[in-house]
């Protein structure tokens, strides 16, 4: 049926209003509320509230959200530094600072902040730049207090007390509250032996803030600082009477109640602290009770602040991080599977799965854990930053490089994140490019004396030694740094200045007899020199003055067991099993030195002692596996070495090792072969592993393909002699007895006593 359209009269079009049009005007007023500008605008609202309340946590989430709602406004940017200059992370807050100016370049409360934390740094021209960008911010806005404070902390760093002492002064008579300020100018007097001057200056600022416990916390810091003990206990007492609730006066009441022996008031103290609304002061009073001898008392508190808030992630963490600590690692793994049944994408408590399992060698599972938080989010630098920790746990350090330079790109601002990717491009002969890395370093970090170390490092690595000479010199200049002084050693050393650099590494060493790097020059000079006895003397003399450093003792038994004195690398080890007896390099060291001398019953039973502790830890079952086959328990060896392949089945050694027990021992080479050739794909340069490939072949009946495979393996100069042995039979099965004849003497001349030459020989003179 047709329906004919009423055309709407006048008061039929009034109605139709009525209704229609108030959802139209809503929309109109109210549309807005819903648009990024007010999204951006409630989130930095939140933002600055959370701040106040010190919970960056949250005020971080809201500073990102007003970034993606509006990513080219200043404030947004300015606001998402402070609080991560509030939360110490300050690679981020000057990067997030230095956005803001790039989008505002007149954007003064950016520039102070950014100064505050340049003035903040030890190096000296950094501290200047500060000065010079403060005066500059003054001579436009005289009466801008921070500006005036910061001037006053950069002249202050500078050794200009006479310059930095009015401009704080003046500072104060704009923001008379500005404690920050008062405690600058306190030093600044103290400087100058002012004591009575600095303390009066203390005294105002409370005087001047009656209902803050803050001044009253640094004037007890300043009686401290006096040892005037009583005086500080007296103020921080008034201090937590006129705020019971700050945390920064409980907290330095406990210390110094612990320190004058006051245990149980420094407890109770830690424990109303604990109380507090403040989720980051929680945790306090079961850190203080695991460090003063109670960790059933502490590991009580960490439980009880994990179950008083299931959704409290960070709370959680600290329980899995101290049952691990404590050697409770089964209470650690258990908690972490039962967040991980509510939530399979609970990304902390992967991550933390994840850092378990590299820690126990456990890297298949740790890269399965990891490549589930990058599904989810493929800009977690952490997640990336760990899985360069897996593949350096494999040996596979291309993809090692991949993951913390991606890392490094999530996070530009992380100067750790920085020193450590120059770091290993340095090792992995990639200097030049470690020389790129620290070249994009942020202006506010370049002149860090962490940066100027790394870069001569990477200098002296890509050949550029007067380069090198030039930054260590710089250094010294400065301060003689251990590093600088070892980085001078080494220099020295490489030019033959073998007297000069000896000097400077055990200048090092007399002041930290653990620095293994300068141990492992010291002793590599002597080598040098042809002097191995006086090398070693060195070692042993310098490891005696660190009897309890595991690392040095060690290098002492590697030393030890390259200059033959097995019985003293035994020594070293049992000294190590001694501090700590679940050292597992020690423990496989052992083993080693047991195979070596062909104990093959003390090695095994030393490695499966120590799978008891670690069941899964692949390295052991390995060497177990290696230890059987040696003493010729090929059934057992070829279990352990199926349970490394079950357990990482990308472990070239097992695999290739099980293909030949499977094809010697078992006479299965159909089974073999599979895991030979994945052998072979996993390292192609291996010319052992090539051989296996042939040997398959050849008990296959395959002659031609085993003779292929021989002939790659055969030509590679890091060939053993088996392999042209396996050549010159695979040549008498196929008929070609002349090459095979000239491939066989060529084997015999370098390792006639193989049992593979009588087997040979006998083929070929049928």
């Amino acid at each position: 049926m047709r329906i004919a359209i009423q055309i709407p009269t006048a008061h039929m079009r009034t109605q139709h209003l009525k209704f229609v049009g108030f959802p139209l005007l809503a929309l109109l007023l109210f549309g807005c509320a819903t648009s990024p500008k007010a999204k951006h605008d409630r989130a930095l609202a939140r933002a600055k509230e959370l701040v106040q309340k010190k919970d960056y946590a949250r005020a971080l989430l809201e500073c990102r959200t007003a970034v993606k709602m509006m990513p080219k406004d200043p404030e947004a940017y300015y606001q998402l530094g402070v609080v991560y200059a509030r939360s110490h992370e300050l690679q981020n807050a000057v990067f997030s600072f230095n956005k803001g100016l790039q989008l505002k370049p007149d954007f003064e409360a950016a520039q102070v902040e950014i100064a505050k934390l340049m003035a903040s740094t030890a190096e000296r021209d950094t501290v200047k730049t500060a000065e010079s960008r403060m005066a500059e911010v003054v001579k436009n806005d005289p009466n801008n207090a921070d500006a005036l404070s910061t001037l006053g902390l950069a002249e202050l760093k500078l050794g200009d007390t006479d310059a930095a002492i009015p401009e704080l002064q003046r500072a104060l008579t704009v923001a008379p509250k500005s404690l920050q300020t008062s405690v600058l100018l306190a030093q600044a007097k103290l400087s100058r032996s002012d004591v009575s001057g600095a303390e009066q200056v203390l005294q105002k600022a409370c005087q001047n803030d009656p209902s803050s416990a803050e001044p009253r916390v640094a004037l007890a810091s300043f009686y401290m600082g006096r040892k005037q003990l009583s005086d500080a206990e007296r103020t921080l007492l008034e201090a937590t009477k006129i705020d019971p609730t700050s945390g920064t006066a409980l907290l330095a009441l406990g210390r110094l109640q612990f320190s004058q022996g006051q245990k149980a008031e420094a407890e109770e103290t830690f424990r109303r602290l604990s109380l507090l609304p403040d989720k980051s002061l929680a945790p306090l009073y079961a850190m203080f009770l695991m460090q003063n001898g109670h960790p059933d008392k502490a590991m009580g508190e960490f439980e009880r602040l994990a179950h008083a808030d299931p959704n409290d992630r960070a709370a959680r963490s600290r329980l899995v991080a101290a049952y691990w600590s404590t050697g409770r690692t089964r209470e650690a793994e258990a908690v972490l599977a039962q967040a991980l049944s509510k939530n399979p994408n609970d990304s902390e408590a992967l991550l933390q799965r994840a850092e378990m399992s590299i820690r126990n060698a456990k890297y298949p599972a740790a890269e399965a854990d990891l490549n589930t938080i990058l599904h989810l989010n493929s800009g977690s630098a952490e997640a990336h930053y760990l899985l360069s920790k897996v593949y350096r746990g494999e040996g596979d350090l291309l993809r090692q490089r991949q993951e913390l330079g991606e890392a490094l790109r999530l996070k530009p601002a992380a100067l750790p994140l920085r020193l450590e990717m120059a770091s290993l491009l340095v090792q992995t002969n990639g200097a030049a490019s470690a020389l790129q890395v620290l070249d994009a370093t942020p202006a506010f970090e370049k002149n860090a004396a962490a940066v100027a170390l790394e870069r001569n490092w990477a200098l002296m690595a890509s050949g550029d030694l007067k380069g090198a000479r030039r930054g260590i010199d710089a250094v010294l200049a400065q301060k003689r740094l251990p590093e600088a002084v070892l980085q001078d050693g080494v220099w020295k050393i490489h030019e033959h200045q073998t007297a000069a650099g000896r000097a400077d590494l055990e200048e090092v060493l007399s002041a930290n007899p653990t620095e293994l790097r300068a141990l492992n020059v010291l002793y590599a000079s002597y080598a040098i020199d042809h002097q191995s006895a006086a090398g070693f003397q060195k070692i042993r003399d310098y490891a005696s003055k660190a009897p309890h450093s595991v690392p040095v003792q060690l290098f002492l038994a590697a030393v030890c067991a390259a200059n033959g004195s097995n019985a003293d690398a035994r020594a070293a080890l049992n000294t190590v099993l001694s501090i700590d007896p679940h050292s597992r390099a020690a423990q496989v060291r052992m083993e080693q030195l047991d195979f070596k001398e062909h104990k093959f019953d003390a090695a095994a039973a030393r490695l499966r002692e120590l799978l008891k502790t670690n069941p899964n830890d692949t390295d052991a079952h390995l060497l177990l596996a290696n230890v059987e086959e040696a003493s010729g328990d090929h059934a057992d060896a070829l279990g352990e070495y199926q349970k490394v392949v079950d357990e990482d089945p990308k472990n070239a050694e097992a695999l290739n090792n099980l293909a030949y027990l499977l094809v010697d021992f078992k006479k299965q080479p159909d089974a073999a072969l599979p895991y030979a050739q994945k052998a072979q794909q996993l390292a192609p340069n291996d010319p052992n592993y090539e051989d296996t490939v042939g040997w398959v072949f050849y008990q296959k009946g395959l002659y031609a393909l085993a003779a292929k495979s021989f002939e790659a393996a055969a030509s590679s100069a890091s060939a053993a002699p088996v392999c042209k042995y396996h050549l010159a039979m695979a040549y008498a099965k196929l008929g070609n007895r002349d090459r095979g004849r000239t491939v066989l003497a060529t084997a015999l001349k370098q390792a006639p006593g193989l049992p593979e030459a009588s087997a040979a020989t006998q083929l070929l003179a049928q």
